[in-house]
């Protein structure tokens, strides 16, 4: 009968390591979409089966090996779990940390800068324009990782934030939490994980966002915070759109006010934007059960405003 030696011990010990280990990144494929506090223990439960079935592993298989091999093995292996150990380390301190944590290191903010003050959209005797938006460059969606930090600055080259956005997770779905003053974005339907600020322009590596849609505020935000979706992608990314005038700005044929417009196209009609060529949009023209009629163009912008409305949703 083989002796047990330290080389054995060890040889179980790390076979019994190098489950654990396995067995807790096995449980990733496992784990639901959204698990919330529940993924502590899914991961626990994958790890210690993992660790079970390594220690077992450990005590069967070193019988069957000679000293020099087990020798080897164990090198390999404690190579391997001392990696793996740094690893975890490495990501446990550079974790996305709570937001109690955030707002006690956060650096002080500054008064956000006074409301900009709107711009009127130009009167012109064009029923095109009527009811049209202020356009800016499109919509800028946040990165919304739990326990992200997204810092607003009053300026383009400010060092100091004058706010901070963090996304938690709620219940039942993501929460706004570490504003220091109200946020009022564009859109913001957290229960499907949307949310869009308007973007007024860039300049280097900021943009220029309106924080707060009723007062008109605005700050400027990294561009590897958030995401710009210009006018063209945003449309093309959601539901429908449709015209804010649709005896004005009909659907036409090709991308041209002299085309054909077609016929008995109108409100009761889904316009789902595919594609972009200049200041016309491609759609296809669906009927309320959403079956398809055709496909036409529309304009979704004139004289620099926008002159469509969208749906996000439906």
């Amino acid at each position: 009968m083989k002796k047990i030696t330290f080389a054995v011990i060890l040889f179980v010990f790390f076979t019994s390591l190098a489950g654990l280990f396995i067995g807790g990144f096995i449980s990733r494929f496992f784990m639901p979409e959204n698990p919330g506090l529940v993924g502590g223990a899914i991961v626990m439960f994958y790890a210690v089966i993992g660790l079970v079935i390594g220690f077992i592993a450990g005590l069967v298989f070193w019988r069957f090996l000679k000293a020099r091999t087990v020798k080897i093995i164990n090198l390999v292996l404690g190579i391997g779990c001392l990696g793996m150990i740094l690893w975890l380390t490495y990501r446990y301190i550079n974790r996305p940390k709570a937001s109690g944590e955030i707002r006690s290191e956060m650096p002080e903010v500054t008064k956000p800068s006074a409301p900009a003050v709107p711009i009127e959209p130009p009167i012109v005797p064009d029923p095109v324009l009527e009811d049209a938006v202020s356009i800016g460059l499109g919509m800028g969606k946040p990165l919304m990782d739990p326990g992200q930090v997204i810092y607003f600055y009053p300026s383009p080259e400010g060092e100091t934030p004058s706010d901070s956005l963090i996304f938690s997770k709620g219940p039942y779905h993501l929460i706004v939490d570490g504003a220091s003053s109200p946020m009022n974005p564009e859109h913001l339907k957290l229960d499907y994980q949307m949310c869009f600020f308007l973007v007024k322009t860039k300049e280097g590596k900021r943009l220029q966002v309106v924080t707060n849609k009723q007062s008109n505020q605005t700050a400027w935000v990294g561009e590897e915070y958030m995401d710009l979706l210009t006018w063209p992608r945003f449309l093309t990314s959601i539901h429908s759109v449709e015209p804010t005038n649709w005896s004005a700005n009909p659907v036409k044929m090709s991308p041209d006010d002299g085309s054909d417009t077609m016929p008995n196209i109108g409100p009761d009609h889904i316009l789902e934007a595919k594609s972009r060529s200049g200041d016309w949009l491609n759609v296809v023209v669906s009927d309320q059960n959403y079956q398809s009629v055709g496909r036409g163009w529309i304009r979704w912008r004139k004289d620099g405003v926008l002159v469509l409305k969208y749906n996000l949703l439906s």
